[in-house]
C-alpha cells in the first residue's frame, strides 16, 4: 500500500491550507471484478474529505458506472457517472474526518450495460 500524502498545496501559519487529493487509477475496460487491481492508500496526515471524484477517459453506456470510496473498508460515499458523461463529483456532508494510517480505498460497483466505459481517474480531495 501507498502512503498518502499532500498532492498539492502547503501552508503554514494562520493562513489556510489548499485542498490537497488522494489520487487512484485504474486503466482499460471498468470492471467490478478488480481483484485489488485499484492501489489502496494510507493517509500519511490528518484531515478531512469533503470532495470525492471520477473522470473517465471514455464514457459508459445503456447505465451508469458507479464508484464507492472506503475508509479503513467502511464505505464513506459513491460517485455515479451517468452513462454517457466522463465525469462525475460528490461533495460530503458533513465533510468525513481521517486520521494518519487510515486505509482509503475505491470499488468499482456498476459499470455501463451496453459499453462498459474505461481507464478511471478517482481522487478524494480534502476541503
Amino acid at each position: 500500500m501507498a502512503t498518502g500524502a499532500p498532492s498539492g498545496g502547503s501552508g503554514s501559519g494562520s493562513g489556510s491550507v489548499a485542498p490537497t487529493e488522494f489520487s487512484f487509477s485504474f486503466s482499460g475496460s471498468l470492471t467490478t471484478e478488480q481483484d485489488n487491481l485499484i492501489p489502496k492508500l494510507v493517509a500519511g496526515f490528518e484531515g478531512n474529505l469533503a470532495v470525492l471524484g471520477v473522470a473517465l477517459q471514455e464514457a459508459p453506456t445503456g447505465t451508469a458506472a458507479i464508484f464507492t470510496f472506503k475508509k479503513n473498508g467502511s464505505s464513506i460515499g459513491i460517485v455515479t457517472v451517468a452513462a454517457g458523461d466522463t465525469e462525475a463529483e460528490t461533495a460530503l456532508s458533513p465533510v468525513e474526518p481521517f486520521v494518519a494510517g487510515d486505509i482509503f480505498s475505491v470499488e468499482i460497483t456498476q459499470v455501463g450495460s451496453l459499453f462498459r466505459g474505461t481507464t478511471a481517474s478517482m481522487y478524494a480531495r480534502t476541503g
